[in-house]
């Protein structure tokens, strides 16, 4: 572009809708000939300039050493330069307001007919800048920042990890926080989606997977706990929920649209492993007794009633045993409850030793035990384990030097013998017990 040489060229210039100005390089600087319109309205110092004055102090752009020599550079060679400066401009307070301007330097062609009328090209090189505010982008990444940065604080003070993984490159950045609780082991803020993954017990990584496939194909938002793989560093379970969804990443300010938006999973997570602790702990303790750690009455309903559920399936039997310990009155009588918690915990494990693993033996309070039997043959099995469990029942416990002879009454009930119900099952074999009971009378004794 040849600079202006007659008023109807300034007058071109005028028509510009964006800030122009035109000025001549010199050993230090550059020399301010012409501001545009746009270009007074939007920097109100270049109105009242002084021919000659520099065309940076005009403006008060700061500028680096290096900077300063590549804008001089440029002024002399086709290539340019363009990159960000800062504007000091000073207000009617007297104030220094700071502005931000994208400036592009770019030589104009010299020894155009007419050139001398309006630029004195022996002072050097004419070159044409062109100003653009990008102040509103600048305060608007600045605040995005100070966002992110209190974003960040907020969730590292409360003990809350971010992860976003970009889903086209499967490139996953993580904050301090997410990188501490997926113990990685390194610094890095950045990894593979595999490495995430690799985090997380294999009996909760397919529902992991599924969470997050349905995420990404719906749009819908992933809560969902899993247990994470055991360390050597970890003493006990560790759990993480996991909360996000799928998001489309933004544009940096004042940067072009991208022609396809880049899709981003996000996910906080959290350390929920004292909180699974202590639901777990508070649901052992409503269905186990205190005393033996069995399970209690809760616990027993609710398998009994699988129990049946598997029986009328299969077209098989389950049994209950109604244990009642004779003479156990007269163990706390005499000895005290000491003694008696003794005797209870002793016939619990008693109990437990005379049946299989996927028997359930349960203290119903007192010196009441239930032991159920899913998946037995026929009745007759079933009375085979009742006269095992009573003749390993039938033995003395030690208590200090004492032996205490403790006998059992036990009753019986099998589905579909003695009914269809866990109700009915359990009815009956209390009742069976009483009768057994009643034709004997056992009674504790004590040997010095």
């Amino acid at each position: 572009m040849a600079p202006p040489s007659t008023p109807e060229a300034y007058r071109l210039l005028d028509s510009v809708p964006y800030p122009l100005v035109l000025c001549t390089a010199r050993t230090e600087g550059w020399c301010l000939v012409f501001a545009n319109r746009p270009a007074t309205h939007q920097f109100p110092q270049l109105a009242d300039h002084v021919p000659g004055m520099d065309v940076a102090d005009a403006l008060g752009i700061g500028l680096s050493p290096e900077d300063r020599r590549a804008i001089l550079d440029a002024s002399a060679c086709a290539s340019g330069w363009t990159g960000k400066v800062r504007v000091h401009e000073a207000s009617n307070s007297s104030s220094q307001r700071n502005r931000w301007v994208e400036l592009s330097v770019s030589a104009v062609q010299a020894g155009v007919s007419g050139i001398d009328a309006a630029v004195d090209a022996r002072t050097g090189p004419v070159s044409l800048w062109t100003l653009r505010d990008i102040t509103p982008d600048i305060v608007q990444a600045d605040a995005l920042r100070w966002a992110q940065q209190q974003e960040a604080q907020t969730l590292a003070f409360a003990g809350i990890g971010r992860l976003n993984m970009a889903l086209e490159t499967g490139q996953v950045s993580l904050s301090e926080r997410q990188a501490h609780l997926l113990e990685l082991g390194r610094s890095a803020l950045t990894a593979d989606w595999d490495e995430v993954r690799e985090r997380i017990d294999p009996d909760y990584l397919l529902a992991f997977d599924e969470a997050i496939d349905h995420a990404i194909r719906t749009g819908l938002s992933i809560d969902l706990e899993t247990r994470m793989r055991p360390t050597q560093a970890a003493s006990g379970a560790r759990w993480l929920h996991w909360r996000g969804e799928v998001e489309t990443a933004h544009n940096a300010p004042g940067t072009a649209p991208q022609a396809h938006p880049q899709l981003v999973l996000t996910l906080i997570t959290q350390d929920v492993s004292s909180r699974r602790e202590a639901l777990e702990t508070l649901s052992y303790r409503a269905h186990h007794d205190a005393l033996t750690g069995l399970p209690n009455r809760l616990l027993l309903e609710d398998r009994l009633a699988n129990a049946v559920r598997l029986a009328e399936r299969e077209r098989s039997c389950c049994a209950v045993l109604f244990v009642d310990l004779d003479g156990f009155k007269q163990v706390n009588d005499r000895f005290g409850h000491d003694a008696g918690d003794h005797v209870l915990r002793t016939v619990a494990q008693t109990l437990c030793d005379s049946v299989r693993r996927s028997d359930t033996v349960a203290r119903l309070g007192g010196d009441e035990f239930v032991v159920l039997l899913p998946r037995v043959a026929d009745l007759d099995h079933a009375l085979q384990a009742r006269d095992k469990i009573a003749l390993q029942l039938n033995s003395q416990i030690d208590w200090g030097a004492h032996r205490l002879a403790i006998g059992a009454s036990i009753g019986l009930s099998a589905y579909p013998d003695h009914g269809f119900e866990p109700a009915q099952l359990l009815s009956h074999a209390d009742r069976d017990m009483y009768r057994t009971k009643a034709g004997r009378g056992g009674q504790a004794q004590a040997a010095a």
